[in-house]
Formats: C-alpha cells, sequence, structure tokens
C-alpha cells in the first residue's frame, strides 16, 4: 500500500512540474508575442540598482535586525530578551569583520517608563538621515526601535561612530543613545452621554 502511495505521490509531483512548465512557457510566449518579440531574443539586462534592504527575526528569547549605518557599514542589532541588553556589532568594510560594539539597555529603560511583569519584546530598525555630524564623529543612519508589547512601550536608540575610523579599521566601542521614548497605547476615548 506504502508503495502505491508513494508511486502516486511521485506521479502526481511529475504532472505537477509539467504542468508549470507549460504554463510557464505560454505566458511567456502570449506576452512575448504582445509585445512583438519572440521569446528566442534576449532581454535586456536590468539597470544596476544600489538596495539596502534591512531584515530581521524573532524568537522566544532573542531578536535580531540589520539597519545602515553609513553608505557601505552595516550594523546588526541583537536583543537579549532575557537581559533586555542591546548591542549593536558595526561591521568594518575594510576587513569585513565586526569593527565597532555598541550597546544599551532597553529594559531598564522601558522599566522607566512604568514596565510591570514579563516583558514581550519586539524590535525593528528604520533608517533615519541625522544632520549636524562633526568632522570624523557621524551619527548612524538607523534607529533602532524596542517595543514592549505587554506595556505599549517603546524606545529607540541611536549611535555615533568615528566614520573615519571605521573605515580604517579601527575598533570603536560606545553607548547607544536613547533618542526616542513614549507608548503606542492609547486610553480608550469615551463619549460624554
Amino acid at each position: 500500500m506504502s508503495k502505491l502511495v508513494s508511486r502516486s505521490c511521485n506521479t502526481t509531483s511529475t504532472l505537477l512540474v509539467v504542468l508549470a512548465i507549460a504554463v510557464t512557457s505560454g505566458v511567456c510566449s502570449y506576452y512575448g508575442s504582445r509585445l512583438g518579440q519572440s521569446h528566442s531574443q534576449a532581454i535586456p539586462p536590468l539597470p544596476t540598482l544600489d538596495l539596502n534592504a534591512g531584515t530581521s527575526a524573532r524568537s522566544k528569547s532573542m531578536s535580531m535586525a540589520t539597519g545602515l549605518i553609513d553608505g557601505n557599514v552595516e550594523g546588526l542589532f541583537l536583543l537579549d530578551h532575557v537581559s533586555g541588553t542591546l548591542q549593536c556589532w558595526v561591521m568594518s568594510p575594510k576587513t569585513g569583520a565586526v569593527g565597532g560594539y555598541y550597546r544599551a539597555n532597553p529594559g531598564q529603560d522601558l522599566a522607566a517608563a512604568g514596565k510591570t511583569g514579563q516583558p514581550e519584546y519586539m524590535m525593528v530598525t528604520g533608517n533615519f538621515f541625522f544632520s549636524g555630524n562633526s568632522g570624523n564623529a557621524g551619527l548612524g543612519q538607523s534607529i533602532c526601535y524596542v517595543g514592549d508589547a505587554s506595556t505599549g512601550n517603546v524606545v529607540g536608540y541611536g549611535l555615533v561612530y568615528d566614520k573615519q575610523g571605521i573605515k580604517r579599521g579601527v575598533m570603536q566601542k560606545g553607548i547607544m543613545k536613547l533618542v526616542c521614548k513614549g507608548t503606542a497605547r492609547m486610553e480608550a476615548a469615551t463619549r460624554d452621554q
């Protein structure tokens, strides 16, 4: 019986692949003829784009997100849900390794905002182009936002780094600066009767 089921699954999979190829071929042929092209002609190359995409991931005890620090310099933000500690590893374009290490403690900052009970952290990064750089000190172009879903409290952090030092491969350390703090929870609107 299991051989019959296995053979049936293989046959079904093969038929689905053949059907997908036929549909794709038909769609390409149709649109190629509509554009006055045959599918034997080469498709022109797409223009080169400078894309910077941030990513994030979360587990029960840790969150990670990437964010642009400056030009070709990226940071990896790591939030430990157990300790409430946030780290940012700034990657050095010269060495290809960690060239900067920054810390903050959103657990304490969220607690100062009236947090009680077990936190339910979440984290994202966003681009923000600060103005006012002076000399080699540069403000990172990402803000790391950390929220506690159990209270609705949110904090955001930025960092200052040595732009020339990171490009030369000089290791940097520092504290991330708290740049915003607030709550996402609002009292429900009530109507006077």
